[in-house]
C-alpha cells in the first residue's frame, strides 16, 4: 500500500499550476499547431477528425502504475507519453 501524501497549500498550488499549464500547452499544440497545419493541407472536416483522433489517443493511453512523479516537472507528461509510446507492444517478462 502506498503512503498517503499530505495535502498542503504548496501541493495544491503546484497541482493547479501544472493543470493550467498543461491545458494551455495542449490547446496550443493541438488546436494552434496540429489542427491549423492539417486544415491547410486537408480541409476543415478531415483536420477536425484527425486532430480529434490524435488528441483522444493521447488521452486514452493506459497509465503505467510503475511511472512515478517524484518532483514537480512540467515535462513529466511528455516523459510519460514517450515511455509509453517507445515501450515494446508485448511484455516479454
Amino acid at each position: 500500500q502506498e503512503p498517503i501524501v499530505p495535502i498542503t497549500s504548496e501541493r495544491v498550488f503546484k497541482t493547479l499550476l501544472s493543470a493550467f499549464t498543461i491545458a494551455f500547452l495542449e490547446e496550443i499544440i493541438f488546436r494552434g499547431i496540429i489542427f491549423y497545419r492539417l486544415r491547410q493541407s486537408m480541409g476543415l472536416l478531415w483536420a477536425a477528425i484527425l486532430s480529434s483522433v490524435l488528441y483522444a489517443s493521447v488521452h486514452f493511453v493506459a497509465p503505467d502504475k510503475k511511472f512515478k512523479y517524484t518532483t514537480f516537472d512540467l515535462t513529466a507528461g511528455f516523459d510519460y507519453l514517450w515511455q509509453v509510446l517507445s515501450a515494446p507492444l508485448v511484455d516479454s517478462s
